[in-house]
């Protein structure tokens, strides 16, 4: 799908998408600068913070990407991490250590996101297969005939994505 028919809702999904991944780079970095410091009380936590540091970083970029060229996987684990990302949030806001200047804004963002994964025209972008075949939920080849808007164009769901 070009530029052109992206709708603007689904630039939003993946400029969120790859704030997040630069938030979680930026979290790495720090790791890694806490690493050469030696300012870690466990070497083992660090290195193991910083494994899953990396991971998060490329997740959330992949997500990016997969959501940007439409691929119908990209909704399911959208949804999935900015579920974990609220439940970050949430328990950055309470305890010893509460820290609500880093939780409020990883809660924000992951009702923003989880919100915009259900919106219909976002829907109906996430819909690409792997192979280039647009996926078809049961009981919605009718509403997709008349497309993410209802205008028409929607085509059937069985032929390749333009």
């Amino acid at each position: 799908m070009n530029r052109q028919h992206r709708p603007p809702v689904v630039t939003v999904a993946v400029v969120l998408l790859a704030g997040e991944a630069l938030v979680a780079l930026a979290g790495t970095i720090w790791v890694v600068v806490g690493l050469i410091a030696g300012g870690a009380d466990s070497l083992a936590s660090a290195w193991a913070l910083l494994v899953l540091a990396v991971l998060a970083t490329v997740a959330l970029a992949g997500l990016a990407v997969a959501t940007l060229r439409g691929r119908a996987w990209a909704r399911t684990a959208v949804i999935v991490t900015q579920l974990l990302t609220i439940l970050v949030g949430v328990s950055a806001l309470w305890g010893a250590g509460s820290q609500p200047e880093i939780g409020w804004p990883l809660i924000l963002v992951g009702v923003a996101l989880f919100a915009l994964m259900q919106v219909p025209a976002v829907r109906h972008h996430l819909r690409l297969r792997g192979d280039g075949t647009v996926r078809v939920e049961p009981g919605q080849q009718e509403a997709d005939d008349a497309g993410p808007n209802g205008r028409g164009s929607g085509g059937t769901g069985t032929g390749r994505r333009g």
